[in-house]
């Protein structure tokens, strides 16, 4: 164990209930040590030499005003000692304790309130002395800040996935070895529509990454000027979307105490990413140059996203991704160290498009490898691996296959060749291809779907022209992106194999995920891409309300779900008795 590993030292703000702070919102942040020395530690309140633990804190968090409002109130401890010029608080113990093995001790700080623009990497060191036992120098912890979140923000969270390639395995330099590594990271909108809507780019989106930085167990590298120190990570990029290009930052930026990394998206580029279903959903971003000298654990990658908006009116909250990085020992033999998809579960979305898989692999000591796949029509793919500055190799490939017609494991396995074509070990990965569309009986019309809690839904309105279906003002056919109305009858005799009406329970289910802003969720162009319209109606022959109301059918009697434009709410349940006749739109659904 590393003499910083000693004390666990962690910063949890009691109003997010991570290492998050929101600038200008004042808080409480309990200090929570734990006793990893693996025997008791001694606490004295002598005199001449009390024992104390001195708080060191980021001169760029907190101004001086700031810092004398800082409070700690606990028994056995003084209260704190702030020196303004050396940015420290000092807390000093008044009474003799033993802190056990294994314990923790807990200490909250109020009154704590900055400024800070929103970064994602504060650190704050921690200097126990005057204390029985073997206990460090110095510890260190993170804190974030961001932006508060604003009432009627949309979540980014929601939308944004962000990940790391080969779940964010590293190796550590060995005597024998100086392994060069790669981290792949991916940013991907995963809704419908692109994550920025208005004709001009809204906000100031940006993307700041950093890291863990020390000498032990649970940091990546020090920062300091080292000759593997993290300042010289270099970041670039490895797929652009192609109607979404970002900047990629190159060496970290300029200025900062401690490395960053800034990715904006590039002049022109008003979407961000575009929707899931589009080849410009996805940012791939590498950071090169990756070596860690410290010993075997997990550490982190912090990707604070920042300044997005949906358009001009609806902006997302700041977002703080903490990814994990999984450090291990240097490979004791040669072949595949790790092979994967970005995602294990595939949505095919096109019965007629084929299915691209993009994969990614590091080998060790390889020349060459091949990919092979549980599908003949896809073919055996052989990719010469690149040589890196050292033993370690990174590659990546795109696997191609017709679209299934059912959902189904697809199998791959990677080898790995040396140079003379010899085997020297492989790796296999399966994804999973799930179908996420849905046909109507007449089989020409396919429907988007996606899962909301426990029940997969059509994301699109239904447009199957059966006897007791109508198109609103008797139209020759609906307007784009429209569906149908239909009888609740009707409704339910015609639905797709396999598919059903929504109960009020399943709607109350799916409202529940967005509580309050269910309506501005699940509407058109909304963040959960449900994408539901004001529908309209049509009763005893005419039709009303398109634009004011949305109004979908439910498996009970006589029951609708409503979309009220004018109050901003989605109701279940509605109860209707003006005759079979009524028409109103329909989304069906199927147990996940």
């Amino acid at each position: 164990m590393s003499d910083d590993d000693l004390i666990g030292f962690t910063l949890i703000n009691t109003d997010t209930k991570t290492a998050v702070l929101y600038t200008g919102v004042s808080t409480t942040v309990n200090v929570v040590l734990v006793n990893n020395t693996g025997g008791t530690v001694g606490l004295t309140a002598d005199a001449d030499a009390p024992s104390t633990l001195t708080f060191y804190l980021p001169g760029d968090l907190f101004t001086s005003s700031q810092l004398s409002g800082l409070g700690v109130n606990v028994t056995g401890w003084s209260k704190p000692d702030v020196d303004t010029d050396a940015n420290t608080l000092t807390l000093t113990c008044t009474a003799d304790a033993s802190w056990a093995a294994d314990a923790s001790l807990t200490l909250p700080i109020t009154g704590v309130l900055t400024t800070a623009s929103p970064a994602p990497n504060f650190s704050w060191a921690l200097a126990p002395d005057n204390m029985t036992g073997n206990t460090p120098s110095q510890v260190n912890a993170k804190v974030a800040v961001t932006l508060p979140p604003a009432p009627g923000n949309l979540k980014l969270g929601d939308v944004l996935q962000v990940s790391l390639d080969n779940q964010g395995l590293v190796y550590c330099r060995d005597k024998s070895n100086v392994l060069v590594n790669q981290l792949v990271l991916t940013l991907k909108n995963v809704g419908e529509t692109p994550l920025a809507t208005g004709s001009t780019l809204s906000g100031t989106p940006q993307v700041v990454v950093s890291f863990v930085y020390g000498n032990t167990s649970g940091s990546l590298a020090p920062d300091d000027k080292s000759a593997y120190s993290a300042w010289s990570i270099n970041a670039n990029m490895q797929a652009q979307p192609p109607k979404a290009p970002w900047t990629p930052p190159g060496p970290p930026t300029k200025g900062k105490t401690h490395p960053e990394w800034l990715f904006a998206p590039s002049e022109g580029n008003v979407k961000l990413l575009d929707g899931v279903r589009t080849d410009s959903a996805n940012v791939t971003f590498v950071f090169n140059q990756v070596i860690t000298n410290t010993v075997v654990g997990h550490t982190q990658m912090l990707v604070l996203c920042t300044g997005f908006a949906k358009d001009s009116t609806k902006a997302y909250d700041d977002q703080l991704y903490v990814l994990d990085i999984n450090k291990q020992p240097a490979p004791p033999t040669l072949g595949v160290l790790a092979f994967s998809a970005t995602n294990p579960v595939v949505a095919v979305t096109d019965p007629d498009a084929t299915v691209e898989i993009p994969v990614s692999w590091t080998t060790f000591g390889a020349a060459s490898v091949s990919v092979l796949t549980s599908s003949a029509a896809s073919g055996l793919k052989n990719v010469t691996n690149t040589p890196g500055p050292g033993p370690l190799t990174y590659g990546g490939a795109t696997v191609t296959l017709p679209a299934p017609q059912l959902s189904e494991a697809f199998f791959m396995t990677l080898q790995a060749l040396d140079s003379k074509g010899g085997y020297l070990g492989s790796g296999q990965y399966t994804s999973y291809l799930q179908l996420s569309y849905v046909r109507d009986p007449n089989g020409n019309t396919t429907y988007p779907t996606a899962r909301f809690g426990s029940y997969y839904w059509m994301l699109a309105d239904y447009v199957y022209d059966c006897a007791g279906s109508y198109v609103y003002d008797n139209a020759q056919s609906p307007l784009p992106g429209y569906g149908r109305l239909y009888t609740q009858d009707a409704a339910t005799d015609h639905g797709p194999p396999g598919w059903e009406l929504p109960s009020v329970a399943v709607w109350q289910e799916l409202i529940a995920i967005y509580g309050a802003g269910a309506y501005a969720a699940l509407i058109s162009g909304g963040v959960a891409t449900f994408g539901a319209n004001l529908t309209g109606q049509r009763a005893i022959g005419s039709y009303n309300y398109r634009g004011q109301g949305g109004y979908y059918w439910t498996a009970a009697t006589n029951q609708y779900t409503q979309f009220s434009s004018t109050s901003q709410t989605v109701q279940p349940g509605v109860p209707w008795s003006a005759g079979a006749d009524v028409a109103f739109a329909v989304r069906y659904v199927r147990p996940a």
